[in-house]
């Protein structure tokens, strides 16, 4: 990632931002659409389709790992 001049950090940014959003559906599924607002419906179906892949747990643990210091640091 990092040869092809990408910034780590912004990746895990993005990533979490993802995970809470997925977190965010998966806890609220009827009330997604006024919480993520601005989002087109084909999106939140796509969305939908991936927190009730993963579920809240595993979406949680993963966010957890995400955002868990780095050993070097």
């Amino acid at each position: 990632m990092i040869e092809s001049g990408l910034d780590p950090r912004r990746f895990v940014e993005d990533l979490l931002e993802r995970l809470r959003d997925l977190i965010i559906v998966a806890a609220i599924p009827d009330g997604t659409a006024a919480v993520l607002r601005g989002l087109p419906a084909d999106q939140l179906d796509r969305m939908r389709a991936q927190a009730a892949a993963f579920g809240v747990g595993a979406l949680s643990r993963a966010a957890d790992i995400a955002n868990a210091p780095s050993p070097n640091s």
